[in-house]
């Protein structure tokens, strides 16, 4: 050796260690946002599955009045038919 110098393998030896946790710490920092990633399209997947069925309720209860009001104007259409013919043969 000349006098304090490294030549050779002695000269790169201690960079493994900061290489090393450098990619460790990369690593994580992926892991991480990947997790944080994977948990807002669960939230997202839960938010839109309860907009889907606040939307169900409704529908369901629209559907409901719709049919009930289908039933009586079909009611109130049969009972004028049923005058009308009763009012023409009195007639």
């Amino acid at each position: 050796m000349n006098g304090g110098t490294r030549s050779g393998s002695h000269a790169q030896c201690g960079q493994t260690f900061p290489i090393w946790a450098f990619g460790t710490l990369t690593v994580l920092t992926m892991l991480a946002l990947a997790m944080s990633y994977g948990q807002m399209v669960a939230w997202q997947m839960r938010a839109m599955n309860a907009a889907d069925a606040a939307a169900r309720g409704m529908l369901s209860v629209q559907t409901t009045q719709w049919n009930e009001t289908e039933a009586a104007l079909h009611a109130a259409a049969v009972e004028e038919y049923r005058l009308r013919v009763t009012i023409n043969d009195l007639l």
